[in-house]
């Protein structure tokens, strides 16, 4: 599609559903299952771009598979929620994973204060499919999912432990990460080169110090003579003088370049994006480098290597900076924005290519692999573009709307791109998932003043929680929901008989708060022992004692010191945390291969229900621990 075209597509159009059902039998053999997780692939975007014709791959494998309307996820809505509910078919109430970050366990031994990394495999209290898998003697191959490491969790005498024969395959590139990206632009550094054990061509050769990955390197400016630009044109990097050069023209990308860290090595690459011929400015990236952990030691050399490296940061928090140029929100011309794609397209490349490489292959049964995308993007991006911003601060207009909506296309596109393969290979059941929604969110809700005003939260002199004077506190999990500090956690100060009396004198504050316009700014409450809350899957060791959905624009913040109940966000911010049954709120799932109908439209379901219909497929015993069901109407008969 044009951009031009891409521009004008208002980016409320409504999801296209429908079809005509057939079938596609399945063979006498179970088939290979491949399950891929799109980070924030909310059902409104996704259906969306489907009908912006923004994602061709997408649809074909909708047209040939069974979507259900939506997938209603876990309360919290979070990423570290929403997979564990996909990879266990366990909501939290029984898989621990309430938030991206959790509760530490047990309760009596921990505080409020206490908590731990929610993507942890430690943290995870439910068997995932990829365990279900092995045991059952199939081929398990994780590309990348939450809750992989620590992998002791899967080794002999873990909670999961095998031994599993070989047949489970673990790699996580977020627990090797060496160094993080970097944008380079210091245009005032510049000084005369020397020392190079070669000199460069052309006259005057500009050369500054660089930190790239924690390490020194060097940068060197020059006039190639074969290059019709009048000017310096050309920059050559080196880790040091005597290096061998790597040279960049502007829009190009570097060879991959091997880094060496305390974990095991990785790959980098620069790209150069400006280089004005006077160097009065100048933009050189570069990408954060990761040491992949596999409980194989030739896995990451294998599936990780240096024409697919694991890149394990997006541009977002550089792009925030204003490290890219200035954004749209701050009055950019866009090209922000297309240098922030071009980053995502180098990171979904390498994905691609692995997915390229796995349909490939016949040497596994199931895999599973997880993409950080579209969250990143709409998180800086959908609270300046959805429909629902309309009215909210922050939201683009005019020529501004059309840019950053024809950049969000373009990740949306490269998001696609990275599913060719998967449409391509009939043979192969397809499960597509999103573990979340998003919502545009201007402004931040502080849950912890509220509470302090109600005499329920007490400080030191120093601005920190008093645990021995606070009755109730929204925790740093930032789960969507107030804890009573109760006696069943170390340094509690309520008895448990006055655990009610508190819970109402919480629920009076935070409904007594209001917006500007006087409508109450919390709209629902959900107390962990009622029956709405184990509809819910709420529950559990580490679940919340008050659960709180909030009015559409607010996000939740935990500082406990904010002199404000409500502060403003930056603008075009998105988020989620929220009711799962919100309509933005709501994840996506497609499922398309052997064994399944073809072209059929589903009722919703849950994210719980993703592993026993897998499972089923690959006719093994769903998860130990799943509650979820096999998807009605998903299967094809004898299924």
């Amino acid at each position: 599609m044009p951009r031009s075209t891409a521009a004008r597509l208002p980016l409320a159009l409504a999801l296209a559903l429908g079809g005509c059902a057939h079938v596609v039998r399945p063979s006498s053999d179970p088939p290979r299952v491949v399950v891929v997780t799109l980070d924030g692939a909310s059902a409104e975007v996704v259906g969306r771009a489907l009908a912006a014709g923004w994602m061709p791959n997408l649809a074909r494998l909708k047209g040939r598979g069974v979507w259900p309307q939506h997938s209603v996820t876990n309360f919290p809505s979070k990423t570290a929620a929403g997979h564990a509910a996909l990879w266990t078919g366990a909501m939290s109430d029984v898989n621990g994973i309430a938030g991206n970050k959790v509760l530490s366990l047990p309760l009596h031994a921990r505080t409020l204060l206490d908590v731990e990394d929610g993507f942890a495999s430690t943290a995870l209290l439910a068997e995932p499919l990829w365990v279900t898998a092995a045991r059952a003697g199939k081929r398990a191959l994780v590309l990348q999912g939450t809750h992989v490491t620590p992998l002791a969790t899967y080794e002999p005498g873990g909670r999961f432990g095998g031994p599993f024969g070989g047949s489970l395959t673990l790699l996580d590139g977020y627990a090797g990460v060496l160094a993080k990206d970097a944008v380079h632009r210091d245009a005032s550094a510049w000084r005369p080169a020397h020392g190079w054990n070669e000199a460069p061509p052309g006259a005057t050769p500009l050369e500054q110090r660089l930190e790239v990955a924690g390490r020194p390197w060097w940068a060197l400016a020059f006039d190639d003579p074969t290059d019709p630009v009048a000017g310096y044109d050309s920059l050559a990097l080196a880790p040091h003088k005597a290096a061998q050069w790597v040279v960049l023209k502007p829009g190009a990308w570097s060879a991959p370049i091997r880094v060496e860290g305390a974990r095991g090595a990785g790959w980098l690459r620069f790209h150069l994006f400006d280089l004005a011929p006077d160097l009065a400015s100048w933009r050189l990236y570069n990408t954060g480098v990761s040491a992949p952990a596999s409980n194989h030691t030739e896995a990451p050399g294998m599936w990780y290597g240096p024409d697919s490296p694991f890149v394990p940061q997006g541009p977002g928090r550089i792009w925030s900076q204003g490290l890219l140029g200035p954004t749209l929100f701050e009055g950019g011309d866009g090209q922000a924005e297309t240098r922030y794609v071009t980053i995502v397209r180098h990171i979904l490349g390498g994905a691609r290519l692995r997915l390229e490489r796995l349909m490939a292959r016949r040497d596994w049964d199931l895999a599973v692999c997880y993409l950080p995308y579209p969250d990143e993007a709409l998180h800086h991006w959908y609270g300046g573009l959805a429909p629902e911003a309309r009215d909210m601060p922050g939201r683009l207009t005019g020529n501004r709307e059309a840019l950053a909506t024809a950049r969000l296309a373009d990740v949306l596109r490269a998001v696609d791109d990275t599913l060719g393969p998967l449409a391509a290979s009939p043979d192969t059941v397809v499960a597509l998932a999103s573990d979340h929604g998003m919502a545009p969110t201007p402004w931040a809700f502080h849950p912890n003043t509220v509470l302090r005003k109600a005499g329920l939260l007490k400080l030191t002199s120093r601005g920190k929680v008093d645990l021995a004077h606070t009755r109730a506190l929204y925790t740093s999990t930032d789960g969507g929901y107030v804890l009573i500090n109760h006696v069943g956690h170390k340094g509690g100060v309520v008895a448990l008989r006055d655990v009610p009396g508190v819970l109402a004198r919480v629920e009076a504050a935070l409904t007594a708060e209001r917006d500007a316009a006087g409508r109450p700014i919390v709209t629902r409450l959900i107390r962990r022992d009622g029956e709405e809350a184990r509809a819910l899957g709420i529950g559990g060791p580490r679940a919340g004692d008050l659960y709180v959905d909030l009015r559409p624009g607010y996000l939740f913040e935990d500082e406990v010191a904010a002199p404000r109940v409500v502060t403003a966000l930056k603008p075009g911010r998105a988020g989620h945390v929220f009711d799962p049954r919100r309509p933005d709120m709501h994840a996506f799932m497609v499922l398309a291969g052997p064994g399944l109908g073809a072209g059929v439209e589903l009722p919703p379901v849950t994210n719980a229900d993703l592993a026993p219909t897998v499972a089923r497929l690959m006719r093994i015993p769903a998860p130990a621990h799943a509650t979820g069901k096999v998807i009605p109407g998903a299967l094809v008969a004898g299924e």
